[in-house]
């Protein structure tokens, strides 16, 4: 563990772990195979660039798998109650929402 530089790396496993800030330029060149975004219902608006980021960099993987934590949103047009809603439809087999 780095405090420093808020990452972590396991080398019996070859994996690092690392947290990023909201800024989506800190997600560029990076392909995760797991992604774990925490309070996204803080984002306002339509829109999230770190998490379009990510979904781009996860595309790279075979299996890939996002996993977004959060309370509710404030506005159902903010970018995480606009995400929960198309989840819910369960249109999407691969998309699992719980509640």
């Amino acid at each position: 563990i780095r405090d420093s530089t808020r990452d972590m790396l396991v080398v019996e496993r070859g994996t690092s772990y690392r947290a990023l800030a909201a800024e989506s330029t800190t997600a560029l060149g990076l392909s995760p195979a797991v992604v774990f975004a925490d309070e996204l219902g803080a984002v306002r608006g339509p829109t999230c660039k770190l998490a379009e980021a990510m979904e781009t960099a996860v595309a790279a993987q075979e299996e890939p798998m996002t996993i977004y934590l959060s309370t509710r949103g404030s506005s159902p047009n903010d970018f995480f109650e606009l995400m929960m809603a198309e989840a819910l439809t369960g249109a999407d087999p691969s998309v699992k929402c719980r509640v």
